[in-house]
């Protein structure tokens, strides 16, 4: 957990699908993670979606990505593509 909290991650050859978990709310609640341990306020969902598409603008996905369930029918690139987010 430590790690994470410093930004130390293992990516997956084959990222794990989560049913029923859609990709904005997963990493608005590991961005809130991050915050509150750098003791940091949360952002809710409003403010999050600013700071989401601004990084989906950087590795080049769709704001629709967003809507879907964690890798959940993505492509071999759209999952590397959503481990960088």
């Amino acid at each position: 957990e430590d790690r994470s909290h410093l930004g130390i991650f293992l990516a997956f050859q084959y990222p794990i699908e989560i049913p029923g978990v859609s990709n904005e709310d997963f990493l608005r609640l590991a961005y809130n993670s991050k915050q509150k341990f750098k003791n940091q306020p949360e952002v809710d969902p409003l403010e999050f979606l600013i700071i989401i598409n601004e990084k989906l603008k950087l590795v080049d996905m769709s704001s629709t990505f967003l809507s879907r369930n964690v890798n959940e029918g993505f492509s071999g690139g759209e999952k590397k593509r959503n481990e960088i987010l």
